[in-house]
C-alpha cells in the first residue's frame, strides 16, 4: 500500500512538472478519439449492413436455423444455406479489415501518447523506433481484439434471434463464453499494460507475462488502481451527467484524457521499480 502511495505521489508530480507534455499526450487521445468514431461509424456501415442482410436471410428460414441453432449452435446456424455462408464470409472479412484499420490507427496514436509517457517518466527514445517498436507488440494483443469484435456481435445477433424466434435461451454455451470473454479482456489488459512499459526491451511479451506472474502482488494492486480511477472518474461523468450534457462534456475534457497520461505514467515508474 506504501508503494502504491508513493507511487501516485511521484506520478503527479512527474505531471506537475511536465504540463506541456501531459497537455499534448491529452490532445493527441482526444484526436484519436474522434479519428477512431470517425473511421469505425465508417467501416461498421458496412458490417452493419451484412448483419441486417444476414439477420433477414435467417428470418426467411426459421425452422431450419431453429434446428440448427439448439442442435449444433450459433455458428452453424449461421452458415445453414449457401447464401447465408457467402454473407457470414463477408462478415468475417470487414471484420478484419476493421481490425485492420484500427490496428494501423492506434499503433500510431497512442505509440506517441506512450512515448510521450516515457519521455515524462525520463526515457528519451525516437518517435519512430518507438512508434515500430509498439506496432510489433500490439500485433499480438489485437489478435484477441479481433476475437472479442466477432464474438461480442455474435452474442448480440444469437440475443435478437433467440428472442425474434422465441427461443426462450440463448445458443449452447454462448453465456458461458461471453462471461469468460469479460474475464480474459480483463486479464489481457494487465497484461498488455505492462508490454507497453516494456515496448524497448527484448522479447517483451515473454518480459511481460514473467513479469506480470512474479511481480504480481505489486503490479496487479496498481493495475486495480489503474481501473479504480477511471471507475470514479466514469461515475462522476454518470452523475454530472443528471446536471447537464454540457457539465458531462468539460468534466470528461478535463478528467478522463489527462487520466490516460496519468495511468501510463504511473504504471511506467511501477514496472520500472520491479523490471
Amino acid at each position: 500500500m506504501n508503494s502504491i502511495i508513493s507511487n501516485l505521489k511521484s506520478s503527479v508530480k512527474l505531471l506537475k512538472e511536465h504540463k506541456p507534455l501531459v497537455l499534448l499526450s491529452a490532445s493527441i487521445d482526444l484526436l484519436f478519439l474522434f479519428v477512431y468514431g470517425f473511421v469505425f461509424s465508417m467501416v461498421f456501415s458496412r458490417i452493419g449492413g451484412y448483419l441486417l442482410e444476414l439477420y433477414n436471410l435467417m428470418m426467411e428460414s426459421p425452422q431450419q436455423i431453429q434446428g440448427s441453432l439448439l442442435g449444433k449452435g450459433l455458428f452453424s446456424a449461421l452458415r445453414a444455406t449457401p447464401e447465408m455462408s457467402f454473407v457470414f464470409n463477408k462478415l468475417v472479412i470487414w471484420f478484419l479489415v476493421l481490425g485492420a484499420v484500427i490496428y494501423m490507427m492506434y499503433s500510431v496514436f497512442q505509440g506517441i501518447s506512450w512515448r510521450i509517457s516515457y519521455r515524462i517518466i525520463g526515457k528519451k527514445i525516437a518517435y519512430s523506433r518507438f512508434i515500430v517498436k509498439f506496432a510489433l507488440v500490439n500485433l499480438f494483443w489485437f489478435v484477441f481484439y479481433i476475437i472479442y469484435q466477432i464474438i461480442d456481435y455474435l452474442f448480440d445477433l444469437n440475443a435478437m434471434i433467440a428472442g425474434n424466434m422465441d427461443l426462450g435461451q440463448s445458443a449452447p454455451g454462448l453465456s458461458f463464453i461471453a462471461f469468460m470473454l469479460w474475464i480474459s479482456m480483463f486479464v489481457i489488459g494487465y497484461f498488455a499494460l505492462i508490454s507497453y512499459t516494456l515496448v524497448m526491451k527484448h522479447r517483451v511479451i515473454r518480459k511481460s507475462f514473467g513479469l506480470g506472474f512474479k511481480k504480481f502482488k505489486v503490479l496487479l494492486p496498481a493495475y486495480l488502481t489503474v481501473l479504480a480511477v477511471f471507475f470514479v472518474i466514469n461515475l462522476l461523468l454518470v452523475l454530472s451527467s443528471r446536471i447537464s450534457p454540457v457539465v458531462m462534456f468539460a468534466l470528461g475534457m478535463v478528467t478522463v484524457f489527462p487520466a490516460m497520461t496519468w495511468a501510463r505514467v504511473f504504471f511506467g515508474i511501477v514496472v520500472d521499480k520491479q523490471d
